[in-house]
């Protein structure tokens, strides 16, 4: 009987045993330890990051391998960090690595680099300086790019913000100017060209050559005077030009150039004493009113013959006076910087119903009367103050065909169209051999 007894508690005994160990495995374990969810993808703005994790710790801590994640704070629910802002060209990774007692996570952070969409370009910006330039761009960074302006473009300022690059000089009156301006952001700096006009602090009408008589030239402040804050003033240093400051701007006298030469000075327009603008003023020794008087026709044998020229159309023109005919047409024009008359072929004055007078050529022999159209000679000067003369020379018709130039004479034509069918004969008065004119 004892040892049914005995025997049947020794298995409640094993019975109890089994059971106790099937209750501690299946009792849950706490977790040390664990990442939940993560920010780990990031803009190149950057921005604030959460690690969710679960932990039986109190303490948990978290650091860093890079500088730019810095950890806010850490405990057993989560980890919060902040990722700067990166101007890097490519993508960046840092670590971060959180400890609870002796478990350890890492966790891996990337953030994109720096792009800043705009290209190469040039602009000008306002003369006046009133008015700014603005030109847009677009970044992933929160940021302004960083704007660089050459220590020398003091007359220049930009700023850059949101999307923004806003550029502004200062009133420009002494000259045309330029300057590159650098934008950087991310991998791809940017130039800009700037390039900016003047403006004219006086109104000042120069022709590109003078003639050789005296003219005078007003100057007026234009309304920009108002805006400097200088004393500015006009001079010349030739004796030739005479330069007045008056209240309303100023006055410019130029001389007649009788000095044998073609003349040049310049007129500057200073500031505070400083040069601003130089204006040339270029002289002939000649003019259309030069040749204007009386000149002495010369012919090869000696014999001389006084005649007049005077004003037929200004500046084109004159009529040849002093010849059997009068109010010969004389032309006026400039070949290769040398003032040359030039006498053609042409109608003259018609006498009646049925006589028209022509101004024929004649050739070397004297018998030859060339009325072609084209024919005629024309009459250079010759550059020279204290030997004015005027040679007749060939126009370039008479050897290109086989005749030598030899003065000219007037001829009767029964029409208005010279040929040798209208040709009625000689008129009373001939002009073989001229060689110059003087005076």
């Amino acid at each position: 009987m004892k040892k049914i007894f005995w025997y049947m508690m020794a298995l409640a005994l094993i019975g109890c045993a089994f059971t106790a160990c099937n209750d501690d495995e299946d009792k849950v374990q706490p977790v040390v330890l664990e990442v939940v969810q993560s920010d780990v993808d990031f803009a190149a703005a950057g921005g604030v990051g959460t690690i969710q994790i679960k932990s039986v710790e109190s303490t948990v801590t978290a650091t860093a391998d890079q500088p730019w994640v810095t950890i806010n704070n850490a405990n057993a629910k989560a980890v919060n960090f902040t990722v700067a802002e990166s101007g890097e060209s490519l993508i960046r990774t840092a670590t971060i690595t959180i400890k609870a007692g002796t478990a350890v996570q890492a966790v891996s952070i990337l953030q994109a680099p720096a792009t800043m969409v705009m290209e190469n370009q040039t602009i000008t910006v306002d003369a006046t300086g009133q008015a700014a330039t603005t030109i847009t761009y677009e970044t992933s960074m929160t940021s302004d790019p960083v704007v660089t302006v050459p220590a020398d473009a003091t007359w220049l300022t930009v700023t850059a913000h949101a999307g923004e690059l806003t550029f502004k000089g200062d009133l420009n009156y002494t000259g045309e100017r330029e300057t590159v301006v650098k934008v950087e952001q991310g991998w791809k700096p940017v130039e800009i060209t700037v390039k900016q006009d003047m403006v004219q602090l006086l109104t000042f009408e120069v022709p590109e050559m003078n003639d050789r008589d005296a003219i005078t030239v007003e100057c007026v402040p234009t309304e920009y005077m108002a805006m400097t804050s200088g004393n500015w003033d006009v001079q010349s240093p030739n004796d030739w030009i005479t330069v007045t400051k008056t209240d309303a701007g100023c006055t410019v006298e130029v001389a007649e150039n009788n000095s044998g030469a073609v003349r040049t000075s310049t007129v500057n327009v200073l500031m505070d004493g400083k040069v601003l603008t130089t204006y040339t003023f270029k002289q002939k020794i000649y003019s259309y009113n030069f040749f204007l008087g009386d000149w002495t026709f010369s012919y090869d044998s000696g014999t001389t013959l006084k005649v007049t020229l005077r004003e037929n159309v200004a500046g084109e023109s004159y009529y040849l006076n002093g010849l059997y005919y009068n109010n010969v047409v004389i032309g006026y024009t400039i070949v290769n910087d040398v003032p040359t008359l030039t006498l053609h072929y042409q109608y003259m004055k018609q006498i009646n119903d049925t006589t028209w007078i022509f101004l024929c050529p004649r050739d070397a022999d004297q018998a030859r009367y060339i009325y072609t159209a084209g024919y005629g000679f024309n009459i250079p000067y010759s550059m020279d103050e204290n030997n004015q003369k005027l040679t007749f020379v060939d126009n370039g018709m008479w050897a290109s065909n086989g005749y030598t130039m030899h003065g000219f004479a007037f001829y009767k034509f029964s029409g208005p169209q010279a040929s040798s069918s209208t040709a009625t004969g000689n008129s009373a008065k001939r002009y073989a051999r001229i060689e110059h004119m003087t005076r």
